[in-house]
């Protein structure tokens, strides 16, 4: 079996923007607790503890959508209007999937601004379409699995492999793009 730990792909994720000069970094998620919500949230806050930035409940958004369990474009949308509302802004946001940065794009853009002008984007979860728009994600490496996953099945099937069952950590990897290459202040 194959396992993903979240922290390390937000980490990435929220490293990349921190580095860029980022201080008020906005996370859009769901609305309810689970495994996946939590583990996200953990990485964002481990983040900005590790760069001596205080986490601020506020910059922490979800939509009122409750299709896909939260984790949809017009979630994302909502959250992104909630952190343009707020008096000091945020100047980069990381959004727990790339359907929900989406989401946030178009209300960014709704708002008369531009990624990444006025905001750096980043999303989780590299889907095809984030290639297309250059949405800078944290990519889970599936076809990395898919390849090792392949291997291991030939191998049982022509009796060269052994029986043993594989667990394998899959290493997230931070794919930059337009989205976030426009630094703080320049």
């Amino acid at each position: 079996s194959f396992y993903w730990e979240e922290e390390p792909g937000v980490l990435q994720a929220m490293n990349h923007l921190i580095e860029n000069g980022h201080r008020r970094i906005g996370m859009i998620t769901t609305p309810h607790s689970n495994r996946l919500r939590d583990a996200r949230v953990n990485g964002y806050k481990q983040a900005l503890e590790d760069a001596g930035i205080p986490y601020d409940d506020s910059l922490v958004a979800h939509g009122e959508t409750r299709k896909h369990d939260g984790f949809s474009e017009e979630s994302g949308y909502e959250a992104m209007n909630e952190l343009l509302a707020l008096e000091e802004p945020v100047t980069g946001v990381f959004a727990s999937s790339d359907v929900q940065a989406i989401g946030a794009w178009q209300a960014i853009r709704e708002a008369g601004m531009e990624v990444p002008d006025d905001f750096s984007l980043v999303g989780y979860d590299d889907i095809k379409v984030s290639r297309f728009i250059g949405l800078t994600s944290v990519a889970q490496n599936m076809h990395y699995v898919g390849e090792k996953a392949t291997d291991v099945l030939l191998e049982r099937l022509n009796n060269t492999g052994s029986d043993a069952p594989v667990s394998e950590l899959v290493e997230p990897e931070l794919q930059i793009r337009k989205s976030s290459m426009k630094p703080v202040g320049d």
